[in-house]
């Protein structure tokens, strides 16, 4: 008897089905009564090529092989744990941001906060999933991967007609996909790298008892868990390309809208996130390693079942 309703309406977009839950009531039905059956998120063209094939937490569909997933990066990057445990490598790369821009300014060099931020953000994740920073200065290559990061959220944010009309993905019309692919091959061979340089030294970090992120990973691939579920190299590759783009200045900017005092600092800019302000270089760090689910930072949650996508707005 929900589907009546007036606060739930079902559209036609393109050739795909969307059923709008625009009501607190309407919404917690969605949400909760019938969460597993609309647990999955579109499967749209413009995610195809970015993430592996739908193969990373954010977008794999609900499932065993899933679960496994969102559990590895709950207990051992997400959690508050994980998070505590690896607190000295934000304030060692906090610090060198901060003392890379004193410098600076003490040379009388303008200084470029969002590349300083791209840095620091970068070797953080890199240092926790694979024990290696991996940039050492600003430069071309750090420039490269904050090119790679905006292009990335700008392509993702583009009106695709394939998303509704999934006949049309092949020809890809405007471009987007195509667009998605050179980022994601970019990023793919950065990551390819970095892991193949990773295992290298795998020995001599277990030796040492100082196991990063992809160490336990590639230790849950082995092993498995009791349902017979194993992650594999491209999971991997994807948990690392969600921490990698989901931890940048654009992206944190762009979930948690700033606010800046005309009586402060560039390094004083407040983030406001209902709660109280701290200041942007310690949010920054300490949200570098969180994953923010699109439900809670922004007013539209989209999920999807076998029967059609849902919008649910004002949740």
């Amino acid at each position: 008897t929900l589907f009546w309703r007036p606060y739930v309406m079902y559209l036609r977009m393109g050739t795909c089905g969307v059923v709008v839950a625009s009501s607190p009531s309407a919404a917690r039905t969605f949400l909760k009564a019938l969460d597993a059956r609309f647990a999955n998120r579109p499967a749209v063209a413009s995610a195809a090529d970015i993430t592996y094939g739908r193969q990373n937490m954010v977008f794999a569909n609900y499932g065993p092989k899933w679960k496994l997933m969102r559990k590895l990066a709950s207990v051992h990057l997400l959690g508050a744990r994980a998070v505590a445990d690896w607190a000295s490598v934000r304030r060692d790369e906090a610090g060198r941001a901060l003392r890379g821009m004193a410098e600076a300014a003490e040379a009388g060099r303008a200084v470029v906060v969002p590349e300083v931020l791209v840095c620091a953000l970068a070797n953080i994740v890199g240092q926790i999933t694979v024990s290696k920073r991996v940039f050492d200065a600003q430069g071309d290559e750090s420039s490269s991967y904050k090119e790679m990061i905006v292009s990335l959220l700008t392509g993702t944010g583009l009106f695709n007609i394939s998303d509704f009309v999934p006949a049309l993905s092949r020809l890809d019309l405007q471009g987007v996909q195509a667009r998605l692919r050179r980022v994601h091959r970019q990023f793919d061979g950065l990551i390819t790298k970095l892991l193949a340089e990773h295992a290298a030294t795998a020995e001599q970090r277990a030796r040492e008892g100082r196991l990063d992120f992809v160490d336990r990973l590639r230790a849950s691939s082995k092993d498995g868990d009791g349902d017979g579920e194993t992650i594999t190299e491209v999971n991997i590759k994807g948990l690392i390309f969600v921490s990698s783009h989901t931890s940048s200045p654009q992206s944190f900017l762009i979930n948690h809208r700033p606010h800046a005092s005309s009586n402060r600092t560039t390094t004083s800019l407040n983030i406001v996130d209902s709660g109280s302000p701290s200041t942007c270089t310690d949010r920054c760090a300490s949200s570098s390693v969180r994953v923010h689910d699109t439900g809670t930072t922004h007013p539209m949650h989209a999920m999807q079942s076998s029967e059609a996508a849902v919008v649910v707005v004002g949740a």
